[in-house]
């Protein structure tokens, strides 16, 4: 049985390297990010004390775990990590949307509240005579 590595059975060039060979320099991009990103700031900060070691800690926490995101939602959108990540970002987007088409424009607001003022001696109601 041949090596996945090897076998490109079916795969023309194109999808041999966006499957394949993309997701390494993908991989090494985010290493390089993570390796000089932090190192820099830590060469820039230095000396360190407590709270900046646990800034630079956090920040690296942060960037590994979007690289992987990253990777999950590229190459494996399958993956229980994507399908848990895209269903949240789905009711998310539908939250907002919900909200946002909820909220009254100032100016359905300004056309309420004048309409329907009943203290408002000049208001013109459709029952009441015009003069």
């Amino acid at each position: 049985m041949p090596s996945r590595a090897t076998s490109i059975d079916g795969m023309d060039w194109r999808t041999w390297f966006l499957h394949d060979y993309a997701r390494y320099w993908y991989g090494f991009g985010v290493f390089l990010v993570v390796v000089f990103g932090v190192g820099e700031l830590m060469r820039v900060v230095s000396p360190l004390d407590t709270a900046e070691v646990v800034g630079l800690f956090f920040l690296l926490v942060l960037l590994v775990g979007l690289g992987l995101l990253g990777y999950a939602l590229i190459w494996r959108r399958d993956g229980p990590l994507a399908i848990a990540f895209l269903g949240q970002w789905r009711r998310f987007r539908m939250a907002l949307r919900k909200l946002w088409l909820s909220r009254p424009s100032p100016a359905q607001n300004d056309e309420d509240t004048h309409e329907d003022d009943p203290s408002d001696p000049e208001a013109h109601h459709p029952r009441d005579p015009v003069a």
